[in-house]
């Protein structure tokens, strides 16, 4: 395919015809990749794509620790001195 290249604004670009881009999918914004001498066109990936997914995997698993061990174990006799009877059990 053969298109030409046309000025918009002070810069220029490249149209793409319509079903072109209803075969593949491109729409918004695309990403742009040069490789081995390419131009290589391709759909935006979702940015939180798989998000959904992963917070159901995490939610079905019973963890001890779910947000992480902590930082600094050896803080731990420390912070419970500090925070004594206090703390909030929910």
């Amino acid at each position: 395919m053969n298109i030409p290249i046309v000025k918009i604004g002070n810069s220029r670009g490249i149209r793409l015809p319509k079903n072109l881009l209803d075969r593949y999918q491109l729409s918004g914004s695309i990403e742009l990749e040069l490789k081995d001498n390419h131009i290589v066109l391709k759909p935006s990936p979702c940015v939180r794509e798989g998000w959904a997914e992963a917070f159901q995997r995490h939610a079905s698993v019973q963890e001890e620790h779910p947000f992480g061990e902590d930082i600094f174990p050896e803080d731990a006799a420390m912070l419970d001195e500090m925070i004594g009877d206090d703390m909030i059990q929910i």
